[in-house]
């Protein structure tokens, strides 16, 4: 489960709880301590499922499920990418060439967004129209071998950044 998933879950909760406690308040006339409830009941219950997902997460660490991290690289390579959704093709990294035989994931990466002060107040630019974010593939080659890898809109550079078992 992604970052955001879990968010949109811890929310879902914490505003079914208020919503809830906000109509007991209207028939009851409590207010404002059905609201209250209600809003502590979902934020318990938005925590505890976050706790379940991260729980199951982590027995599946443990249990050796999905791929490991052999080696992290971090190096900037070429890639032969798709014209039309720029996916990778093929990377070229120490004179030789992967080719990709899956995109096994992709995800967006905006934490590196920039931030400018202006007026003493930090306030994000238009990251989102501007492209500034990372996008992330997790690849597997024709020899079968797992990848992470990281194209920086910005500046429009890849990175090899993980070999995967």
């Amino acid at each position: 489960m992604t970052r955001v998933l879990l968010a949109v879950e811890i929310a879902s909760f914490i505003l079914m709880g208020f919503v809830i406690g906000s109509y007991v308040d209207s028939k009851q006339g409590t207010r404002p301590w059905g609201t209250i409830i209600g809003f502590l009941v979902g934020l318990f219950l938005g925590v505890m499922s976050v706790r379940r997902a991260i729980d199951e997460i982590s027995s599946r660490a443990v249990a050796g499920e999905g791929p490991k991290v052999v080696k992290v690289v971090r190096r900037p390579i070429s890639v032969r990418a798709d014209e039309a959704s720029g996916d990778p093709k093929a990377f070229y990294y120490r004179g030789t060439e992967h080719k990709v035989e899956a995109v096994m994931s992709k995800w967006r990466d905006f934490t590196s967004f920039d931030k400018a002060m202006l007026g003493g107040k930090r306030k994000e630019r238009d990251w989102w129209l501007n492209g500034c974010g990372k996008v992330n593939y997790r690849i597997r080659t024709e020899d079968g071998r797992v990848f992470d890898l990281q194209y920086d809109e910005r500046k429009s550079e890849w990175i090899l950044d993980k070999f995967l078992e």
